[in-house]
């Protein structure tokens, strides 16, 4: 079974966004990163509390925007969701597994381009068909 949580608008921070010239911007960005992380984890922890079953065996990330981010900018601009999920659940993001074959929970990231922002992360809970 997978778990789906949804937050439609949220715009997630990319690399290139933390270019900044005065202490105010600075401000907030961190501001603008503590709302992200304090939204995804207040909606994973409803969703998870009332849908979970045990721990995630894999967790999909997929960003919504007008238009596609590099790779590796798109799993930058993930950071703060994923520590925001291991907070919800409970975990210390250690656990997470992006690579390699080492055991943990893995972390696949997706996007989509072409509609307004937001983003959905897919628990998928063990024993369960997907």
């Amino acid at each position: 079974m997978i778990v789906q949580v949804r937050i439609i608008g949220l715009k997630l921070i990319t690399p290139n966004a933390t270019r900044f010239t005065t202490r105010g911007a600075a401000m907030a960005h961190a501001a603008k990163k503590r709302a992200i992380r304090d939204c995804v984890q207040a909606y994973v922890a409803s969703v998870w509390r009332r849908n979970g079953d045990g721990m995630p065996t894999a967790i999909t990330f997929r960003r919504f925007g007008p238009r596609r981010l590099d790779d590796d900018n798109l799993v930058a601009a993930c950071k703060d969701p994923v520590d925001s999920v291991a907070l919800a659940l409970g975990v210390n993001d250690k656990t997470f597994v992006m690579f390699g074959d080492r055991p943990g929970i893995r972390l696949h990231f997706d996007q989509v381009a072409g509609r307004e922002y937001g983003l959905e992360i897919d628990l998928e809970c063990p024993g369960r068909p997907a």
